[in-house]
């Protein structure tokens, strides 16, 4: 399969993969064809209508077409922690509010220079980080302020607009 990839930043090249590939193998090949890291990544649309691929399912095939034109919105946020003032109100908020584990794998991952998806494919003999997912774990706590924030955007403030 052949597709043409377009990054927010403005560059463009084209990729040729098998099209079974997974989601997960996806996003290390664009990774490393373009330098960028696959945390940076904001969204991933296809086709018309655009279909956004769901990065948050990593063993799925990528239902791109021969073809298809594939446009990579790439994140415009700072790191929280690589930023060098730490005297932001809001990103002291938004870091007091993500879990120690989770905070604990991220910061595994970065010193292993490794993206996630490949340090808790690596674990999954040594279930080191198998409690983050589980009722009550990190990103199960994580992933429940996320729904609520969504959830507050879209209907809260928009009822308050109407």
């Amino acid at each position: 399969m052949r597709v043409k990839i377009s990054l927010s930043d403005g560059r463009t090249d084209v990729m040729e993969f098998s099209s079974d590939i997974s989601v997960t193998t996806f996003l290390t090949l664009l990774s490393e064809k373009f330098n960028v890291s696959i945390s940076n990544i904001h969204s991933i649309r296809s086709g018309h209508p655009p279909k956004i691929l769901d990065q948050t399912r990593p063993q799925s095939v990528v239902q791109f077409e021969n073809g298809d034109r594939v446009q990579v919105v790439l994140s415009t946020k700072m790191d929280i922690r690589e930023s060098p003032e730490r005297t932001s109100p809001k990103r002291d908020f938004i870091e007091a509010k993500i879990p120690s584990d989770v905070q604990g794998l991220w910061d595994y991952a970065q010193h292993q220079d490794r993206n996630i998806w490949n340090v808790l494919l690596d674990d999954i003999k040594h279930r080191k980080f198998t409690s983050l997912f589980n009722e009550g774990g990190g990103y199960s706590k994580l992933m429940r302020l996320q729904k609520g924030r969504l959830y507050r955007t879209l209907f809260v403030q928009d009822k308050a607009q109407k």
